[in-house]
């Protein structure tokens, strides 16, 4: 805090001062459940000639508006020495406080400059949303079935103390299951690959559980 990153804010700003650049906004929710306002800026670096990411900032932002957002945007840049007219764009996720035409961030941040060039929306929010509507006539009995065992054993010490013992006497690498997520589309395959890599162990592990009729197809 008092160490190194007054040099990185330095070097930022030095960076940045005479330049134009993008920013990238997105507010999320940490463990302690506050609101927090993430800024990256990306910019061409006539040292290393290329483009560069790099973090701004990250601000608590418990009353989440798009007024109090537009405030702490400005105040960010202004930590740095920069103005919001060396913005060229700005990408944001595409709720309300953030891209709603009468009030939302991206209206005021356009009455501030109106010389932006272009102001998207999270594309991966884009695809989760398509994904999430093309999805919704299936059934989910695949997610379902996932949770339902990532629960029973990953959050059961006793559990995956014994899963991780079976996968040891069947001499395989230990490795954990995955727990499905609610954007679906994104990591379903590594969630089913990875029960399919410990079905053995899966097998083993649930097997006082069969019907005695089912056991002899898995001796």
């Amino acid at each position: 805090t008092h160490g190194i990153t007054p040099e990185f804010k330095r070097r930022i700003s030095e960076k940045l001062k005479n330049c134009m650049f993008s920013l990238n906004v997105d507010e999320a929710t940490n463990n302690n459940m506050d609101k927090v306002l993430n800024v990256l800026v990306r910019f061409f670096d006539d040292e290393e000639n290329k483009v560069k990411t790099q973090h701004l900032a990250s601000r608590n932002v418990n009353i989440a508006n798009a007024s109090a957002l537009m405030l702490e945007l400005k105040d960010v840049l202004q930590s740095y020495g920069l103005r919001l007219q060396q913005v060229t764009s700005i990408l944001l996720d595409n709720c309300a406080v953030m891209r709603g035409k009468k009030t939302g961030l991206e209206t005021q941040l356009r009455q501030e400059n109106p010389h932006l060039l272009d102001i998207s929306g999270d594309t991966v929010h884009m695809v989760s949303n398509a994904a999430k509507a093309l999805m919704s006539p299936f059934s989910s009995e695949v997610e379902d079935f996932c949770s339902d065992i990532y629960y029973d054993i990953e959050k059961s010490p006793k559990q995956k103390e014994i899963f991780s013992e079976f996968q040891r006497l069947l001499h395989l690498p230990p490795k954990s299951l995955i727990r499905p997520i609610s954007s679906r589309f994104m990591q379903m395959l590594e969630v089913c690959n990875r029960v399919n890599e410990l079905l053995d162990v899966l097998v083993v592990h649930y097997y006082h559980v069969l019907d005695p009729g089912e056991e002899h197809k898995y001796r």
